[in-house]
């Protein structure tokens, strides 16, 4: 009877044991499965999260700049056909840029010129403003100085031109000499001959053609190769080590309101990339024509990324004088009506008039008036001098 009661002892201990090793793995196996759901339900709220940042941030940027609708309204299509990158962009009553707070230069300014502004009188001048590092949105100790330019044999070159704000406030004026976000270390000549001749074309030419010219300018870094091995190089000035481009970018978008208005937009576009360095004056500027992609990849940017490729044309193929800047003697005549008002001295100006006389070129009408006019008043300011020596 012992026997038998410890052999069912036994049988019943095994059996409970057996089942006491079932519900463990069953245990387990519960807790394997919630440890599972519980991943799978955080991977999904990550995913969700970065699908909502992915909407916000570059599906519908525009989101983010709702607020500069009612601030500046002039900007609103810019802001509506998408900016070329969204990383620290700033907006002033002149143009909407981005800030390379490395480099110290902006990646990118956007500005536009209207026809309506041909027949506006000047309201802004350059004599009252002055270059500062005064960009607000950049931090204090990330901003370039004026010192930086000083000696460094670079002029300091704008990217949206002040001429093209003389005519919308002196507030516009103001911002195009903001160093972070509207100046890079361009080579002078270049600053004040081809690229001005570029600036010429978008701001008097153009928009004799077209409603409204967008320009969206900047530098490029191009790729270079040594021993096998790609680069970056750049040059950099000043203690603040403000990055000079090499190249610049110039992309012109041009278009007519009553296509905009009737859905039919088209939009006339042509991307250009510019050594920074002394270029012959008469080269051709379709000779620096390159396709808007090339230069996205290069610059890692996406210039008009809501405007259907479909609505977009090439500026320069659909009539090739939208591309043809001044030349010849044309060019010469332009010159020296600028070169005469920033005459500081009689002898200034008779270089200015010489430099025709040895082209051949007779003054017209206008040039005469203007200069008659300039020589006079440097003579009063001359003898108004020698006076105050004398005393």
């Amino acid at each position: 009877m012992k026997t038998f009661h410890f052999g069912l002892l036994g049988g019943l201990l095994s059996i409970a044991g057996i089942g006491t090793v079932y519900q463990y793995h069953e245990l387990q196996r519960e807790k394997e499965v919630i440890h599972v759901n519980h991943q799978l339900k955080r991977l999904e709220n990550q995913l969700s999260r970065i699908q909502q940042k992915q909407e916000e941030e570059i599906i519908h940027p525009t989101k983010d700049y709702q607020v500069y609708y009612q601030t500046h309204p002039q900007h609103q299509q810019i802001f509506k056909d998408g900016l070329p990158s969204h990383a620290n962009v700033a907006v002033t009553e002149a143009y909407v840029c981005s800030h390379n707070l490395e480099r110290k230069i902006p990646n990118w300014v956007i500005h536009e010129v209207y026809a309506d502004e041909r027949s506006k009188q000047r309201v802004a001048d350059r004599a009252f403003s002055d270059f500062n590092n005064r960009s607000v949105t950049v931090p204090t100790h990330l901003r370039p100085s004026t010192y930086d330019y000083v000696g460094s044999g670079y002029s300091r070159g704008h990217m949206c031109p002040a001429g093209d704000c003389i005519k919308k406030s002196q507030q516009a004026m103001d911002d195009t000499f903001l160093l972070s976000s509207n100046i890079v270390p361009q080579e002078y000549k270049n600053n004040a001959n081809y690229w001005y001749k570029m600036e010429m074309l978008c701001r008097d030419h153009l928009p004799s053609k077209f409603d409204k010219v967008r320009i969206i300018n900047g530098p490029v870094f191009p790729v270079t190769t040594k021993d096998n091995k790609q680069h970056v190089r750049y040059q950099v000035i000043g203690k603040n080590n403000v990055a000079v481009p090499p190249y610049l970018f110039k992309v012109i978008l041009c278009e007519n309101e009553n296509t905009h208005l009737t859905g039919d937009r088209q939009v006339h576009l042509a991307a250009f990339a510019v050594p920074n360095e002394p270029i012959d004056m008469d080269v051709p500027l379709t000779q620096f024509q390159i396709p808007l992609e090339t230069l996205e990849k290069q610059c890692g940017l996406s210039i008009i990324p809501n405007v259907p490729k479909a609505n977009q044309f090439d500026l320069c193929q659909t009539d090739p004088s939208n591309c043809a800047m001044l030349s010849g003697n044309d060019w010469e005549l332009y010159d020296a009506k600028r070169k005469m008002g920033w005459a500081n001295s009689i002898q200034d100006l008779e270089r200015t008039i010489n430099r025709l006389k040895s082209h051949d070129i007779p003054l017209s009408d206008d040039l005469q008036r203007k200069y008659d006019e300039k020589r006079r008043h440097l003579e009063l300011a001359e003898n108004m001098n020698t006076t105050l020596q004398k005393k």
